[in-house]
């Protein structure tokens, strides 16, 4: 995940494969568990007709201290941040 890769034993979505290193996405599933990548995230809303207009990290609050400082860095980037907001149109 920390490349932005969809683990290949989860899935975002239950009708496309998704944001995983070379896999296609009309692929079967292989999975159950719904975690997304930024980049999965994106896949599926483009799918459905979505555009992203915005992104953002957001920091997890009931990390232990010694790991807010890392989370607070992390989060600066969508793609490396444990929760990602998305504002998307159609």
């Amino acid at each position: 995940m920390l490349l932005g890769y969809q683990p290949y034993w989860s899935e975002c979505s239950t009708m496309y494969n998704v944001g995983k290193f070379k896999r296609n996405q009309k692929q079967l599933l292989s999975g159950h568990l719904r975690l997304y990548t930024y980049k999965a995230l994106k896949q599926l809303l483009e799918l459905h007709g979505f555009q992203v207009i915005a992104s953002k990290g957001v920091t997890y609050s009931n990390l232990p201290s010694m790991f807010k400082h890392l989370d607070r860095l992390m989060s600066k980037i969508p793609s490396l941040a444990q929760i990602v907001m998305v504002l998307a149109q159609k």
